[in-house]
Formats: structure tokens, sequence, C-alpha cells
């Protein structure tokens, strides 16, 4: 549900994996979230990251992943419009 004057968008992992971003389902962010001492969760604060892997626990949360885009940072913007659609 969107907020007062906030949008929902849609996309699906097939989609966004598609147009080269990576999909991680929630059992990969649950997985990622157990340690953050080391890997890509690596995070100073451990009570942020409980959090957020209890955001992904409750809400069946996804990510789609965008690191791939690193060396071509001027075609995200037109990836994301093309991967999101308004619900």
């Amino acid at each position: 549900m969107a907020a007062r004057f906030g949008r929902v968008w849609t996309t699906s992992g097939e989609k966004a994996e598609a147009l080269g971003a990576k999909h991680l389902n929630q059992t990969e962010l649950e997985s990622i979230l157990k340690s953050s001492t080391t890997g890509r969760a690596h995070w100073p604060n451990a009570r942020q990251r409980l959090q957020a892997r209890a955001f992904v626990e409750r809400h069946a949360e996804h990510l789609i992943d965008f690191r791939s885009f690193r060396t071509k940072p001027a075609t995200v913007a037109d990836t994301v419009r093309e991967m999101f659609e308004k619900a």
C-alpha cells in the first residue's frame, strides 16, 4: 500500500534478470543477512541488519540487485524505467 502521495510499482524477478539485474529472492536474502561480519551483508550495525532480516521474513521481501551496472551507471535509469510499471 502506498503512502498518501506515494505510488506502488511492480516488476518481476524474471524481468529484472532479462534486463541485466539480479533478483534476490526471500530465501537468498535471509541467508545473506545471517552474518554481519563478512560477505555481502557486511554492515557495522548488527541491530539494523537484524531489523532488515526481520522485514524480509515478515513481508516476504525480495530485492533487485543493480551492482552489475556499476561500470555503466548511465544505463541504470533507462533500465529501471523499463523494468518497473505503475501498479
